[in-house]
C-alpha cells in the first residue's frame, strides 16, 4: 500500500498551509453535501429510469468506498506507534464515524421505504 508521500510527493514537504487545508475541507464538505442531495433526489423517485438507478448505485458504491477509506484512516491512527495519548480521540473518532454511517444508512433506507 502506498503512503501519502508516495501518492502526493508534495506532502513530504511542509508546504501545505492551514489555509489550503481549510479550503480543501470546505470543498470536501460541499461535495459530500451535493452528492447526498443528488442521491436523495434520485433515490426518492417512485419510478426511476435506468439512468437514475445507475446514478443511485454509483453513489451508494462511492459512499461505501469512502466509508472504508475513513475507517482505514481511523484504524491507521489507532495502530500508529506512539499514539497512546491520541488513541482515545482516535477511538472516539472511529466510533463517531461508525455511528454516522449507520445513521446515514438507516435514514436512506427509511426514505427509500417511504417512497416505495
Amino acid at each position: 500500500m502506498l503512503g501519502l508521500t508516495e501518492l502526493y510527493p508534495s506532502l513530504s514537504e511542509p508546504a501545505v498551509s492551514l489555509e489550503q487545508c481549510e479550503q480543501l475541507v470546505a470543498e470536501l464538505r460541499g461535495s459530500v453535501r451535493q452528492a447526498v442531495r443528488l442521491y436523495h433526489s434520485v433515490a426518492g423517485c417512485k419510478m426511476p429510469s435506468a439512468e437514475q438507478s445507475r446514478i443511485a448505485q454509483l453513489l451508494r458504491d462511492t459512499f461505501s468506498s469512502v466509508r472504508q477509506e475513513l475507517e482505514a484512516v481511523a484504524g491507521a491512527v489507532l495502530s500508529s506507534p506512539g499514539s497512546s495519548p491520541g488513541a482515545v480521540g482516535a477511538e472516539q473518532t472511529q466510533a463517531l464515524l461508525e455511528q454516522y454511517s449507520e445513521l446515514l444508512l438507516r435514514a436512506v433506507e427509511r426514505r427509500m421505504e417511504c417512497k416505495l
